[in-house]
């Protein structure tokens, strides 16, 4: 009965639990029980401790019992856990001979050598016997010696666990017992590792003790690595050769050859991340031309490969040397950064006085090395981190100039957005990128005026990286950062960002056109509808040809306006909800559709109601109206719409914070001036059906009768218009100094602070009236284009796109062909692979030149872009051609440029000269 309960109970028991419960309670025969009839595992998780169970019991003194039962019933006695660490280093946790001896029993001893964190058993042991200075402590020392392992191992600071007993000798209560059965059971070795700490501490606190034989060296990649540790890199590179014919003649007479083969490898890449790490310029450049290990190798316990250390030092001449490796560096780091994200942080730094170090000449060695083809190099100058951050990002937040211009010069795009939105327009100084710009117009050698004569604009640094299954990304989205950011802003004028706008206007603008022609015609035909129904009566709107032509026209234009906020809607939900005019063109198409549809004789509805629907609409219709004229980019309309806008928020602003005294004024006027009716009850009852008559007939407004109308007459008031005579200032002379005060507070100081206030709002306007008309015209560019690319459908992208007429990204413009624009061919029309276009390249070889909007596909989609350039931008270039002529040829920046390249000669040499005694000093 016994027997039958307990295997009915055993089916519902959680078989983990259970063993790790009988553990916790120390019950043996339950934790067999659970591993041989339950079938539990001892290699899962505890639930308690989150390790597995095998581990936590090698850590728990005094259970060999455990231990055993745990091995014989499947424990992994070699597998290591996330943080590289052996059971073995577990057990030795618990200082237990007892878990120890169990465990040592069943374990293969040619692998109690394993390392954790570059340290064997012995080293984890002989750390803490300071701490547990205790027999079972020096019992598990014995343990491990007696097995085998390593007392001359070195850990990553060439320490070995004989060397760190020596150091602790004196702290421990039996000085000499360890000492002298390690001096028994094995061979200490002095004279390799630390051999003078050694020599005296052993000398020191064993005074009767004799000094160990010398013992051979053992050459392997332990003793390697402390070459490496200590900088003896002309020993290094000559035992070096020792290893390796050992490790060859081992892989010959080994069964285990390929795991021996793979061995060597490994440790030739932890060779060469040492030497990076200890900047051991001769071992890298040996290990790379002899031994050929892999650059992108990680070592265990880093997320840094050897071309990301040496880049992070700032050791140029080890990144050149590793960029000799097939294949080359081109791993990222735990940050998802590359190379060049490492050196554009540094940039500009003197890390210190080594000539070898220098995060400049990283810097441009990580970017000539990025890629070989156009595209290789695109996507490693634009890869992003994981805060979505390109080496542009850093090269700009650090103000690095020099690598700002070179990476545009790659063609980084200027913006990518990373945290917090933030693109690398956010940081970047005014100097940097206009001296960029500058560079991106060039000429074909041809003096100005030459029938021949070339200029080329590459636009290379505005073209967003394409993800993939994108054909299109935004294109005027750089130029809206620049606009809003106060230090670039003036750069929109630049004729390389200016005739970029020009082409996308251009490309663009008939939409716009076609838009305000639209709402032109609708505006005219409803407002004149709006006038004839509130002129002519309903026999005269039934009889009038006239009428009934602005109504079907009126009726018209409302449904081709229903057509495009549907189209629009359907385009891109979310960006059109987003925007508030959207609201506003609803509201005025249902007012419009109200007054085309309702009848409008006034005995159906109220005319009062009727007169203020159709005012309203009116206002609608013209605000609507305004807002499309103020994007015309002719005859400065935009910039007297920036100034309305301008001078009627600041209007607005001043209105709100000196409210309190107009609302003062407002209400003082209605107690003195209002309800004037009951003050002249006590008159005489003759004469009281006359003035009633008069108080009658009076006008509330002039006379404050209401609170509310007091306030309107006091706004009004602020122009000017008092009409003082329909004030009753005689009755007392406290109504005249209020109304004084009035006067001079609000009339004669308020309402000439607000002209002045907007005459310098004009003034500041008008000044950058130019730059103005520009950034309304990105704005709207801009709003359009996130539209379209909302849509998420390429048949409206090619319809906007400028890089799909211009495959090249540059432009050439003829200036004696009436600025005629042309472009170059697409390589891949031309050229058939990357080899043929490195090959044209190197042939100076120009692409075929073409006219603009040739072969854009798409039915509908030729939207022409401008044949010509405006004659403004074209003069803007001209100017910057001109500066940079006359800066090449002032004798001073001759001169300054000579100096700077005698001083890099100078430099040059003096490295060399340094290179050459430190070659010598070797020698010696």
């Amino acid at each position: 009965m016994t027997t039958s309960s307990i295997n009915i109970s055993s089916c519902f028991e959680n078989p983990q639990h259970a063993l790790s419960s009988a553990f916790v309670r120390r019950k043996l025969n339950a934790f067999k029980h659970a591993l041989q009839h339950l079938k539990a595992n001892p290699n899962d998780i505890d639930y308690r401790t989150k390790i597995p169970l095998f581990h936590h019991i090698l850590q728990t003194e005094n259970c060999g019992e455990y231990v055993t039962l745990c091995i014989d019933y499947g424990a992994d006695m070699y597998a290591r856990d996330a943080d590289g660490r052996y059971p073995l280093h577990y057990v030795v946790d618990s200082l237990s001979p007892d878990n120890l001896r169990a465990f040592l029993k069943r374990y293969d001893l040619d692998k109690i050598n394993v390392k954790w964190g570059h340290r064997n058993a012995l080293h984890l042991l002989l750390e803490n016997l300071p701490k547990y200075d205790n027999e079972d402590t020096e019992e598990c020392v014995k343990i491990l010696v007696e097995n085998g392992c390593d007392i001359n191992m070195p850990n990553e600071k060439s320490r070995t666990p004989f060397f760190m007993l020596l150091s602790v000798q004196p702290k421990l209560k039996r000085k000499e017992e360890l000492i002298k059965f390690i001096l028994k059971h094995a061979k200490p070795d002095l004279y390799t590792y630390k051999s003078k700490m050694m020599i005296d501490m052993f000398t020191k606190n064993n005074p009767g003790e004799q000094l160990p034989e010398h013992v051979e060296t053992i050459i392997n990649s332990d003793y390697l690595i402390s070459l490496l540790r200590q900088g003896d890199q002309n020993k290094f590179c000559s035992v070096f050769k020792v290893y390796k014919e050992n490790e060859q003649h081992r892989q010959k007479f080994d069964e285990n050859q390929e795991n021996n083969s793979n061995d060597f490898t490994e440790n030739c890449s932890k060779f060469l991340y040492i030497a990076v790490q200890n900047n051991l310029e001769n071992v890298v450049e040996y290990l790379i031309d002899n031994e050929k290990p892999d650059v992108n190798k990680k070592p265990d316990n880093t997320n840094l490969t050897p071309a990301h250390l040496a880049c992070s030092y700032g050791n140029y001449r080890i990144l050149q040397t590793l960029f000799r490796a097939q294949p080359p560096p081109q791993q990222i780091n735990s940050q998802g950064q590359n190379l060049l994200h490492i050196t554009a942080k540094h940039f500009g730094l003197d890390p210190n006085k080594n000539p070898s170090f220098n995060y400049e000449k990283c810097f441009y060695i990580a970017l000539d090395n990025c890629g070989i083809t156009d595209d290789e190099i695109k996507k490693a100058i634009n890869k992003q981190d994981d805060i979505g951050f390109t080496p542009l990002h850093y090269a700009a937040r650090y103000r690095n100039d020099k690598a700002v211009i070179a990476l545009l010069k790659k063609g980084s795009y200027i913006g990518i957005k990373g945290l917090n939105d933030e693109t690398p327009i956010d940081s970047m100084s005014k100097e940097a990128l206009e001296e960029f710009l500058n560079e991106c117009i060039t000429t074909n050698s041809r003096r100005y005026g030459d029938e021949e004569q070339e200029v080329i604009i590459n636009y290379n640094f505005l073209k967003a990286p394409l993800k993939e299954a994108e054909e299109h990304g935004p294109e005027i989205a750089p130029l809206q950062n620049i606009a809003k950011n106060s230090e670039l802003r003036p750069l929109i004028r630049h004729p390389v960002l200016s005739s970029f706008l020009y082409l996308k206007w251009s490309k663009l603008s008939f939409i716009f056109h076609a838009n305000l022609l639209l709402f032109s015609i609708f505006m005219a035909s409803f407002i004149y509808y709006i006038v004839l129904s509130q002129s002519l009566s309903a026999d005269e709107q039934k009889n009038s040809g006239l009428f009934s032509f602005i109504r079907a026209l009126s009726f018209i234009c409302i449904a081709l306006l229903i057509i495009r906020e549907v189209f629009q809607f359907i385009l891109a939900p979310k960006a059109y909800l987003k925007s508030p005019i959207n609201y506003f063109e609803i509201a005025l198409i249902i007012l419009g559709s109200i007054l085309l549809f309702v009848n409008h004789n006034e005995d159906d509805m109220n005319p009062t109601y009727l007169r203020i629907l159709r005012a309203v609409t009116i206002l609608f219709a013209a605000y609507e109206f305004l807002l499309l004229i103020g994007k015309l980019p002719y005859l400065n309309i935009s910039t007297h719409m920036v100034i309305l806008k301008k001078v009627a928020l600041t209007f607005f602003k001043s209105l709100v914070l000196y409210s309190i005294l107009l609302l003062s004024f407002a209400l003082c006027f209605y107690c003195l001036f209002g309800g004037q009716k009951n003050d002249n009850e006590t008159t005489t009852e003759q004469n009281g059906n006359k003035k009633e008559e008069k108080e009658e007939e009076q006008n509330d407004f002039n006379s404050f009768g209401y609170p509310g109308i007091a306030i309107i007459k006091t706004f009004v008031m602020l122009t000017g218009e008092f009409d003082a005579s329909e004030l009753s200032l005689e009755k007392n002379a406290s109504y005249s100094i209020i109304f004084l005060l009035f006067v001079f507070l609000i009339t004669i100081v308020l309402f000439n602070l607000l002209n002045a206030l907007a005459i310098d709002d004009t003034h500041e306007i008008k000044q950058e009236g130019e730059l103005v008309d520009l950034c309304e015209r990105i704005c709207e560019l801009d709003k359009n284009e996130k539209v379209v690319l909302a849509s998420g459908k390429n048949y409206f992208k090619n319809f906007i796109s400028i890089f799909q007429t211009i495959p090249s990204n540059k432009i050439v413009i003829h200036p004696d062909k009436n600025n005629e624009i042309m472009t170059y061919a697409s390589p891949a029309k031309n050229l058939k692979n990357n080899g043929d276009i490195e090959m044209a390249k190197n042939n100076n070889q120009e692409h075929e030149l073409q006219k603009l909007n040739k072969n854009v596909p798409g039915f509908l989609l030729k939207k022409p872009l401008s044949a010509t350039l405006d004659n403004k931008i074209m003069k803007m270039i001209r100017n910057v051609l001109e500066d940079r002529k006359n800066e090449e040829n002032n004798p001073q920046r001759a001169i300054e440029n000579r100096l700077y390249s005698m001083e890099s000669d100078l430099a040059m040499q003096r490295e060399l000269i340094q290179q050459l005694i430190a070659l010598a000093q070797r020698n010696y």
